[in-house]
């Protein structure tokens, strides 16, 4: 049960561990299939290999599907509810926003042309149906393979069923020349398992003979050839026979397969060393992830950061698994409440508030007991619902953890509670008396020693102190923050947030270089914990500054990332604030009065459409240098284009077609279809040859056009 050490981002598919063996034949069918279907199941047994066919698959397909291929696994899932939160996750969609993720989703595959794996649907099968009939309806180039051992049964699903692998029939001679995918698989795990071995004219009958007391399901096979090691093929199958005879109650006729599987695991079981057996034990699971979330509290915000949430996000499955099993279990119903609050961190830091706020609820509800862990999960569900904009819903809440709070004397539970209530406050306008009671509070933490809390409190205190015109007293807020968090420097999250709100502080008092240095150094901590929202406030404040040296292109690029940023994270931009607000509005008359109304969209555009690395790309661009790649302005026909214009016409020059300069400018086709559009239209042109002759090179004869010809 130890974290893997290996680190996949979710959405990723696997890379392969071990050789494919097989299933030519299927991944036609399944390539040729989605050429007509848009739903593709594949059915079948357990361990009969849908979920490795489906993988697979979908590696050879990404070519197809510029948008890419994303794999959602499901098999530790357990409840229905969370389906579209597990989907959101592997597209790399936070949730930031209150909003529905289906919602979420379907506005995010709308455009897109894309993949979509989702594995291990049977226990799901209703909600699972459900998510793919609307979204299928909502991306209308949206393709989706799902795996179940049992159809979907949504309108237009083409249904593959994946059968055992392939074996010849025991009829005499067969079994000589026999070179089918059952003995290919067994031949290839056995040579890994044991050095040396090797299928001969010698082993072969026993080695098909134990392939097909296993029905020829893969998973079975695998487990089998594993105790290669300590067993002779002999023994293996005198051991295998004797447990069919158990289940069968002694007849030898055909074994289901769903017993065929079963008795191969069982048996794997009896063969385990002790020490292997305690992995069986699904409780032991529990205190394994209750003692990793408990360290996970303590350690998160030292230099371990990025680590601890790296393993978490590798083990959200279990972290999932571990507590349905305490809400499943009446005695355990507190151990969930402590758990889903000792990871507070993981649920904001890695923008999954909503699923955070869904533990909690449930685990408060299961346990009644007035502790310490009920005041935190109450005030921390109040703080995820101001972050995504449910302002007026939480004062109840607060109100709880007050109460309790003062019944069984939690200090500290009360001082961020009474921090909370001062937030809320703040952003629903009720300013009278918040500055004091963050005062009080930080005063209450500072006695206790919280310094998790004093490094929290410098930057959320210090944003409403800055927004509401206190500026000097916000950043001191902020560089206390700074300060406490420098003992760390692998702590990215608190730090990121303070630097961005001394960004704005600095900005608003007039200091924008400041407010730069701020915003650079911040955005790559934004960047490793791949925080969307952090880095969409970061790029606002990068078109400000953007505006202030007339780069009009990039203050119109940077607001398009931002502005696809916030669809993605948050249900409102800009926090819902009008300061903020204000500031980018500003920014955005300003381009839009150079650039025109035309100029500014197509420049947002293409920062919406940019990739996220090239997201970053653009945000740590040195702002002082032009722009690369722009074709210097000279008079003459092309005096109207826009510099993105002028190097789409250089390009267009080249002899590349459109697809060709999407490519190189990492923007959409559309995009540049666009462009050339507005060129030939502001050129009076009726053809890209037109816009070519505009940029041919002269040759050493030929007499040399006048000046921008």
């Amino acid at each position: 049960m130890n974290p893997s050490p290996t680190r996949r981002t979710p959405g990723e598919l696997p890379a392969e561990t071990t050789s494919f063996v097989g299933r030519r034949r299927e991944l036609v069918q399944i390539a040729d299939v989605l050429t007509r279907a848009r739903l593709v199941t594949l059915t079948g047994p357990g361990g009969v290999g849908k979920s490795r066919t489906a993988v697979r698959a979908a590696r050879d397909l990404r070519g197809r599907y510029p948008d890419g291929v994303r794999l959602v696994e499901l098999s530790a899932l357990r409840d229905p509810a969370l389906l579209a939160n597990a989907v959101a996750a592997a597209l790399d969609l936070p949730e930031q926003a209150a909003r529905p993720a289906i919602e979420v989703i379907a506005d995010h595959l709308e455009d897109r042309e894309l993949l979509l794996l989702l594995d291990t649907c049977e226990h799901l099968v209703d909600a699972c149906a459900v998510l793919c009939d609307e979204l299928l309806r909502c991306a209308p180039r949206l393709r989706i393979v799902a795996t179940s051992r049992q159809p979907l049964d949504v309108p237009g699903e083409h249904v593959l069923a994946i059968g055992p692998l392939s074996m010849p029939e025991p009829a005499a001679g067969a079994e000589r020349e026999c070179e089918c995918d059952a003995l290919a698989l067994f031949a290839d795990r056995a040579s890994a398992a044991v050095p040396g071995f090797t299928v001969s004219g010698d082993n072969r009958s026993d080695v098909l003979a134990l392939c097909r007391r296993l029905d020829g399901i893969p998973l079975a096979i695998e487990l089998a050839v594993s105790r290669l090691r300590v067993l002779s093929l002999d023994e293996m199958l005198a051991r295998l026979d004797d447990r069919f005879r158990l289940l069968t109650g002694g007849r030898r006729t055909s074994v289901p397969r769903h017993q065929t599987l079963r008795t191969a695991i069982g048996w794997s079981h009896d063969l385990s060393t002790a020490a292997e057996r305690l992995l069986w034990a699904r409780r032991r699971h529990l205190e394994y992830f209750l003692d990793a979330a408990r360290a996970f509290d303590q350690e998160w915000t030292g230099d371990a950061q990025i680590p601890l949430l790296r393993a978490l996000v590798r083990d959200q499955a279990n972290v999932r698994v571990a507590l349905e099993y305490c809400l499943a279990t009446p005695r355990l119903h507190c151990d969930g409440l402590e758990m889903a609050t000792a990871l507070w961190g993981y649920w904001h830091a890695t923008g999954l508030l909503t699923e955070g706020r869904y533990w909690l609820r449930r685990t408060l509800d299961g346990c009644r007991d007035e502790t310490p862990h009920r005041v935190k999960a109450l005030y921390l569900i109040s703080w995820y619902m101001d972050i995504q904009g449910e302002r007026g819903k939480n004062e109840a809440l607060l109100k709880e953890a007050e109460q309790v709070a003062a019944r069984i004397g939690d200090r500290l539970g009360a001082a961020w509670t009474l921090a909370f209530q001062a937030h809320r406050r703040y952003f629903l306008g009720q300013m009278e008396g918040c500055a004091d009671d963050f005062d009080e509070a930080r005063a209450r933490m500072t006695t206790l020693g919280d310094e998790t809390g004093l490094l929290m409190l410098g930057f959320y205190a210090g944003f409403m102190l800055i927004i509401t015109g206190d500026h000097d007293k916000g950043i001191a807020w902020c560089e206390d923050s700074l300060a406490r968090g420098a003992a760390h420097p692998g702590e990215q999250w608190a730090r990121s947030w303070a630097l961005w709100v001394k960004s704005v502080g600095l900005w608003l008092k007039g200091d924008p270089e400041g407010s730069v240095e701020c915003a650079r150094e911040g955005i790559r901590s934004k960047a490793a914990l791949h925080d969307l929202m952090g880095l969409a406030h970061f790029m606002e404040g990068l078109a400000w500054h953007a505006a202030r040296l007339r780069r009009f292109e990039r203050v119109a690029a940077l607001q398009g990332a931002a502005d696809a940023l916030w669809r993605r994270a948050a249900k409102e931009a800009r926090f819902g604030l009008p300061v903020l607000h204000g500031l980018h509005d500003h920014a955005a008359d300003l381009a839009r009065e150079v650039l025109g109304a035309d100029g500014y969209h197509n420049s947002f555009e293409e920062g919406a459409a940019l990739p996220f690395d090239f997201v970053l790309d653009l945000a740590l661009d040195d702002e002082s240098a032009p722009s690369p790649d722009v074709p210097p302005q000279r008079s003459g026909p092309t005096d109207g284009l826009t510099p993105r214009e002028r190097q789409v016409a250089a390009l267009v020059g080249e002899g590349r077609t459109n697809r060709e300069i999407a490519a190189k400018l990492v923007v959409s086709k559309r995009t540049i279809d666009s462009h050339v559009e507005h060129i030939l239209t502001k050129l009076g042109f009726t053809s890209r040859s037109q816009i070519a002759a505009l940029h041919v090179p002269p040759s050493a004869d030929s007499p040399v056009p006048p000046s921008g010809v």
